[in-house]
């Protein structure tokens, strides 16, 4: 009774408490439970979590608030600068981190550069029927003769819609895309018997070959790898990176260290190339399909022939393109004049240092370059084995130093006043060439009129640029 009295005693100071006695009869002894003061400091420390919590959430909150801002923020920019901002609003609406969005970008620019490209390539949307009626040889012979405001030309009214269509004047006329993508159609033939049978239709196969096709056949760089963009509209800028993220070796407890990737831009501009070639006006009068592929072969050669000059040894002004020999940046060897197997091995060495020895990578030179070559032996002790060498199953082609190796005339064999000549290696697949539009015709009846021939003007805009200086690397002052 006095162990209840003193515990009387202890809860008088408190609130009231609800109190369970029990007894034991065996042990003579009395369990007493207070309840309710146990629930209010439960209830207590409830309230002091929830408002440690509520402060807490506030305190991220704001925090979690910051970092989307600034993600938004980092991955617009990098959209708006590299041109990618479909990217760009695909990772943020996907909630992805700012590196997972620059290692995208890069695997973008990398793999596929964004090209503004004209829609369907610029094509005019003629019918099948017009393209196959579109003649380039009746075009000229129409503009030769004065005859090309005459009712019913097709040639004419194909030439002003594309004009229309690009917003701009032509010199002649236009030829459009439709028309230099498409297949020169297979001819027919007639043939009269002096049988009863008549007249029989006999096929003959001529040239199944765009004009495209043979342009880009004709073009050396571009069968050396060399990329090529084409129905461009308006100026282009393709990202490239120029500095990668770095490494870093760290203690247990250490942070790395924070690097960036770098990027930058290379541009193409419309550039016009003028070539010409003349024709006899006897055979501009000629119908047949055989001479429509004379002439559309003659001027892809004539066009290519000009490109692949200014892409080796353009000096990137007068409106000219910069070409790899004039690009800042790739790889210099010097052979002394004298062309060695040292200094063949020494210009793929220049370009793999690099970390740019892949791709398509091959050797260009002029004809003369490949005469000396093929009088330079690389072992004369265990039998004298030319340089170059031949390729099998390639016409014109070569092998050097274990690569492909193709000739040229428009490499050039007149640098410096000392007539010298040069030797490149490189991956040719970051060399790009761009073009824009159609081709412009411009018939000239007039510079060799005593001649009886017509000069034919082709205008072709284009562009070129190296992606990568690194890739390349040249010999030019080879005397032979």
């Amino acid at each position: 009774m006095a162990e209840l009295k003193d515990a009387k005693n202890e809860t008088q100071d408190t609130e009231p408490v609800k109190m369970v006695r029990t007894a034991d009869p065996v042990e003579h002894t009395v369990k007493i439970v207070v309840e309710q003061p146990e629930i209010k400091i439960e209830k207590k420390e409830a309230r002091m979590a929830d408002q440690e919590v509520k402060i807490d959430v506030n305190a991220e909150t704001e925090k979690i608030r910051h970092a989307e801002t600034m993600r938004v923020k980092d991955i617009s920019a990098m959209g708006e600068k590299y041109s990618i901002r479909d990217l760009a609003q695909e990772y943020i609406g996907a909630g992805k981190s700012t590196d997972e969005f620059r290692a995208a970008a890069l695997e973008r620019m990398t793999v596929t550069p964004p090209v503004p490209m004209a829609s369907d390539t610029g094509k005019l949307g003629m019918s099948e029927k017009e393209i196959s009626n579109f003649s380039i040889v009746r075009a000229i012979a129409t503009m030769a003769e004065g005859r090309w405001g005459s009712a019913g030309n097709l040639e004419r009214e194909a030439s002003e819609a594309y004009a229309k269509k690009i917003g701009k004047s032509s010199r002649g006329f236009f030829v459009p895309p439709d028309v230099l993508r498409q297949p020169v159609m297979r001819g027919t033939t007639l043939l009269t018997t002096p049988t009863t049978i008549g007249g029989a239709l006999v096929a003959t196969d001529l040239l199944s070959g765009s004009f495209i096709d043979l342009l880009m056949n004709a073009l050396v760089v571009k069968s050396l790898g060399a990329m090529v963009l084409d129905g461009l509209q308006g100026n282009v800028a393709i990202p490239r990176q120029t500095q990668g993220a770095t490494a870093y070796w760290i203690t247990e407890d250490g942070a790395a260290t924070q690097s960036n990737q770098a990027f930058d831009q290379i541009t193409l501009g419309p550039k016009c190339v003028a070539a010409y070639t003349e024709m006899s006006r006897s055979l501009i009068l000629q119908s047949s399909i055989s001479i429509e592929n004379l002439v559309r072969n003659d001027l892809a050669r004539t066009i290519a022939a000009a490109i692949d000059l200014a892409a080796l040894d353009g000096p990137g002004s007068g409106n000219m393109p910069r070409g790899v020999l004039h690009t800042s940046g790739i790889g210099s060897v010097a052979s002394g004049g004298t062309l060695t197997n040292s200094n063949v091995v020494d210009l793929e060495t220049a370009v793999s240092v690099m970390n740019a020895a892949i791709g398509n990578l091959a050797y260009i030179t002029n004809m003369k370059v490949r005469g000396a070559l093929k009088k330079t032996f690389s072992n004369t002790t265990y039998g004298e084995i030319p340089l170059w060498g031949p390729r099998p199953g390639a016409l014109n082609e070569g092998e050097l130093n274990g690569y492909r190796a193709v000739v040229t005339n428009q490499m050039p064999a007149t640098i410096t006043s000392d007539n010298l000549s040069a030797l490149v290696f490189g991956n040719w697949a970051d060399l790009i060439l761009g073009f824009w539009g159609g081709l412009d015709f411009l018939v000239d009846p007039y510079t060799n009129s005593a001649k009886g021939t017509l000069r034919i003007v082709v205008y072709q805009d284009c562009d070129v640029a190296v992606r990568h200086a690194e890739s390349f690397a040249a010999c030019m002052d080879i005397d032979v």
